[in-house]
């Protein structure tokens, strides 16, 4: 069995300009707080209130004001802000789940604003410091590593590594993956093989037919001195 091992290739110059790892970095400093996220298996609704609960991160990705207010029972921001920080984020378009649902959910949406309880009870705080790396994985996707510290109440200013993956299309960059503190488990799958590995893959699907053909052969002949001779 040949296996073959396929790593991430470093993005050139044409790929990442300085322009774009600034904006990937605003991108991880207004996300660092959701701590985790996956685009393919997350829950809508807990990624709100985690975004509502630090919505001022955000405020670094959108032009619209976030107009808060209300009261330490029942907080209130504007929706246009929200949405439009969910999509440049995260490229998602929340729904706008009707005032019955406030207890159910955490959060309802009523005439312009998202309402919401709750919030985080102890203090804590990230603060990305610097990317490390930037690795292609596909035609529009990147794998980022990155450096940040975090603390809270119980733990000490701490230096860690995290890892996001990010996609770009016609808007820019938004998360697919956020790993606070750590690596994704598994880790994504990297698409774009090197040259020589790919025409590995080619030579060797053109030869297979000749190399089964070789070995029914050699089974043949070891079958006829065997047995027969």
């Amino acid at each position: 069995m040949l296996i073959l091992y396929l790593s991430p290739q470093s993005s050139s110059a044409a790929d990442i300009s300085s322009g774009d790892k600034e904006q990937l970095l605003l991108l991880l400093k207004a996300c660092a707080d959701i701590t985790e996220y996956d685009s393919s298996s997350y829950n809508e609704h807990e990624l709100m209130l985690r975004m509502l609960y630090t919505y001022r991160n955000f405020t670094v990705l959108s032009d619209i004001a976030p107009q808060s207010g209300g009261t330490a029972d029942k907080k209130l921001l504007n929706s246009a802000f929200v949405d439009d920080a969910m999509y440049r984020a995260f490229r998602i378009k929340p729904e706008h789940p009707d005032v019955s649902r406030l207890t159910e959910l955490g959060y309802c949406y009523s005439g312009g604003y998202y309402y919401y309880t709750g919030g985080y009870s102890g203090y804590f705080a990230t603060d990305v410091k610097e990317i490390k790396s930037i690795s292609k994985i596909s035609d529009s996707a990147y794998y980022i590593v990155f450096t940040d510290t975090f603390t809270d109440s119980d733990t000490p200013l701490t230096k860690e590594e995290s890892t996001a993956v990010a996609a770009r299309d016609d808007d820019g960059f938004y998360l697919t993956e956020l790993h606070m503190g750590g690596y994704p488990n598994p880790s994504p799958t990297y698409t774009a093989a090197p040259s020589g590995v790919s025409a590995a893959r080619s030579t060797l699907k053109q030869l297979l037919p000749v190399i089964i053909l070789l070995l029914t052969l050699a089974a043949a002949a070891i079958v006829f001195y065997t047995y027969i001779i």
